[in-house]
């Protein structure tokens, strides 16, 4: 078995660094990096890619890179771009749910529903850390 690798489409500069800037912010709160020693465990590798062509309106989705397979290597399509950090569900928040479906998917676990109205305890989790740091850095000291 490889070691699991976590890989990003290079080919737009913009896109790369967007996406880069989004694992940033993950790994700065505990239930990102949380999230990523499930990845490593699960054993499977992730590619991010940016979807072509480019959907409208904005869309993001976990797949199985060999669709054949019930669990493994996952590729992950979004576009950081979509997702501005106003947005309902800024671009980081948008990957990490696109992480956790990539657990399920390299792990042949179920996916959640995504119209159950649930938002997984991970992701209220990763938005309650987020939102702390966001207030500690817009915070004005006496």
């Amino acid at each position: 078995m490889s070691t699991p690798q976590l890989r990003l489409n290079p080919a737009d500069p913009r896109f790369a660094d967007a996406v880069m800037a989004d694992i940033g912010r993950l790994r700065a709160t505990a239930a990102g990096r949380a999230l990523f020693r499930r990845l490593l465990e699960a054993g499977s590798s992730v590619t991010i890619d940016k979807p072509q062509p480019p959907t409208r309106p904005p869309n993001a989705w976990t797949q199985l890179m060999n669709p054949e397979q019930r669990r493994g290597d996952t590729a992950i399509l979004y576009d950081p771009a979509d997702w501005p950090p106003s947005a309902d569900q800024p671009s980081d928040v948008v990957l990490f749910g696109r992480l956790l479906d990539a657990v399920a998917l390299a792990t042949g676990t179920p996916l959640p529903d995504p119209f159950d109205g649930d938002t997984p305890p991970e992701i209220e989790a990763y938005l309650r850390e987020r939102n702390a740091k966001r207030a500690e850095r817009t915070s004005i000291e006496p």
